[in-house]
């Protein structure tokens, strides 16, 4: 099944898909798609004597019950996916992510900045990128505030998601006067059985 991106229009204009009145034959924006980052599944095969040249259809949902074929003006889509960054809500910190456009019959490269403190970063992984699978670029932590470190604990924890390398600045968040909680903890030393960190 072919697939193609939202482009950039010409006039800078907001990208709607359309929805098929088949009574009337009128097309009415059924909702606002986002240049570049919104992947379009190309319907094939589509008889458009109803609507005329210049439309694709889409595969909207395909694998929901809110399955539906949607339209879109063939001048604003692109084979190519630009670069897109995604800024998630990871409540306390910053998290981004970052997809780079696919080079030379490679795919693309996913690198996660930064995931904020809690598990909204996993979360958003887990749903956005189900269908590809979880092994991604990089993962990178900007600089050593809890908030935005801290959501990668639960993220490298889990088997299934992995980074092809983790970046960090070499630097640790000081722990505040007797407590090392924010990084790791006191640990007993097996032959000493003294706690260290």
């Amino acid at each position: 099944m072919a697939h193609k991106f939202v482009g950039l229009s010409e006039d800078h204009k907001k990208i709607y898909l359309y929805e098929l009145n088949v009574k009337t034959g009128n097309l009415k924006k059924e909702r606002q798609v986002l240049w570049g980052g919104d992947w379009l599944s190309i319907k094939d095969n589509y008889d458009f004597s109803d609507i005329g040249p210049g439309w694709l259809a889409i595969n909207w949902s395909p694998n929901t019950p809110k399955a539906k074929t949607l339209f879109i003006k063939e001048a604003d889509t692109t084979d190519t996916r630009p670069l897109e960054i995604v800024f998630v809500d990871v409540g306390q910190g910053d998290g981004a992510v970052l997809i780079t456009p696919p080079e030379r019959n490679e795919e693309e490269r996913i690198m996660v900045i930064d995931a904020g403190e809690g598990e909204n970063m996993k979360t958003f992984l887990e749903g956005r990128f189900a269908h590809r699978g979880f092994q991604f670029e990089a993962a990178i932590i900007t600089h050593p505030d809890m908030d935005h470190y801290y959501g990668f604990k639960s993220i490298f924890e889990n088997n299934t998601i992995g980074f092809n390398t983790i970046y960090q600045n070499g630097l640790v968040e000081r722990p505040v006067k007797g407590t090392f909680d924010k990084v790791g903890g006191y640990k007993e030393d097996a032959k000493t059985k003294k706690k260290v960190h």
